[in-house]
């Protein structure tokens, strides 16, 4: 796994963790790692060791896979509303 991947790596896993309804306390007390490394970790701004990445996938659950229609309600119920524009 190449370095420009852990950032992508670390988004997932929190996406499979806050899915599964973990807290990262859970996952890292199962690993053995602090809360502040896993935190770092899902941010992409500290690289998991291959001990503790083997550790992590086999404690995450894989994400449900969505149909489309399930996907369009998703998108549809986070989707962003902007304030009227003002003329100058």
């Amino acid at each position: 796994m190449s370095t420009r991947q852990i950032p992508h790596l670390g988004l997932i896993w929190r996406a499979r963790r806050v899915a599964a309804g973990l807290r990262q306390q859970d996952i890292a007390q199962r690993v053995g790692i602090s809360t502040t490394k896993l935190s770092a970790i899902e941010r992409g701004e500290q690289i998991p060791s291959d001990m503790d990445r083997r550790a992590i996938e086999r404690l995450l659950p894989e994400l449900p896979i969505l149909s489309t229609a399930e996907q369009g309600d998703i998108e549809g119920s986070h989707s962003v509303r902007r304030a009227p524009e003002r003329e100058v």
